[in-house]
């Protein structure tokens, strides 16, 4: 994700939230913009926003539609490309961003890697 923004107020966290009844792994940052300040982002559909204050106005690459929200409203960006959000006054947004999955499986690889060595070394050292 970049940001157009040096983050006057920044709080990130990594978390899992809760989608209908399924778990998606995420991170939240929450993001405070001046008057007509923006916030760029690049390639990140399916992250969702919520205004904590203020108001912003939400413009997608290859939308035709722009949407607005206020304060206490969910926006959530459909296409891939970039997303320009404008702060319509002073604003606090909430992000929220899954996480992509090419990091799970290359966990799971490393994993996978790891628990191999360890099972031969326990192999090598039982026939010592």
């Amino acid at each position: 994700m970049r940001l157009a923004l040096q983050w006057p107020h920044a709080e990130t966290r990594r978390k899992e939230c809760e989608i209908g009844s399924q778990r998606h792994p995420s991170w939240t940052r929450t993001v405070d913009l001046d008057h007509e300040q923006l916030l760029i982002i690049q390639d990140q559909p399916g992250t969702r926003m919520q205004v904590l204050f203020g108001g912003m106005w939400l413009t997608e690459e290859r939308n035709l539609h722009d949407q607005f929200a206020g304060a206490g409203e969910w926006l959530r960006l459909e296409a891939k490309g970039r997303a320009v959000v404008e702060a319509r006054g002073r604003s606090r947004l909430r992000v929220i961003a899954p996480l992509r999955r090419g990091g799970a499986w290359w966990r799971r690889g490393v994993a996978r890697l790891q628990a191999g060595w360890a099972n031969l070394a326990a192999r090598t050292l039982a026939r010592a």
